[in-house]
């Protein structure tokens, strides 16, 4: 016999789901929109983010309060309008000629296009840009630019299909 979770349990699970699968947020149902954007302000991943880093974030935006974003004054990160950016993906840069505790603090920046989603564990290393409407699979290391509408996989991520 199957006993039904309480409304806060399932709250909890929805908001796993959100943060591991963020194409989701832009697609609830009529009743969820509300609870998930207050979550969305609750947990003031944004807000920390826009004070903490060099970032800047566009309109409708869903970020997992579990991702890593990593920006720093002249190391700027765009994010453009309803992008999805799940758990533990990683956006920073690390160069792997150089041991972690003498890298040196510079890059060129990153810049993240409309409505783009990037999977749980994907990397962007400094000096990308990912077009609008672009999808990056979970896992995926993107070392290069990815077009508008494409969709890359792999490690390096690589062009397997395009949106549309």
């Amino acid at each position: 016999m199957t006993h039904p979770l309480p409304d806060e349990r399932l709250r909890e699970q929805h908001k796993k789901r959100l943060s591991w699968m963020p194409w989701l947020y832009f697609s609830l149902k009529e009743r969820h929109p509300a609870w998930a954007e207050a979550w969305q302000k609750e947990v003031e991943v944004q807000d920390f983010l826009r004070a903490a880093e060099t970032i800047t974030i566009g309109e409708g935006c869903f970020i997992a309060p579990e991702a890593a974003l990593f920006a720093e004054p002249n190391r700027t990160l765009l994010i453009g309008d309803r992008c999805g950016i799940a758990a533990h993906a990683f956006v920073h840069d690390l160069p792997p000629d150089r041991p972690i505790r003498v890298q040196p603090v510079r890059s060129k920046g990153i810049v993240i296009g409309k409505d783009v989603w990037i999977g749980a564990n994907a990397g962007v290393t400094d000096d990308v840009t990912i077009g609008d409407h672009a999808v990056v699979a979970m896992g995926a290391v993107v070392t290069h630019d990815v077009p508008e509408y494409a969709i890359v996989v792999g490690v390096h991520a690589r062009v397997s299909g395009r949106r549309g």
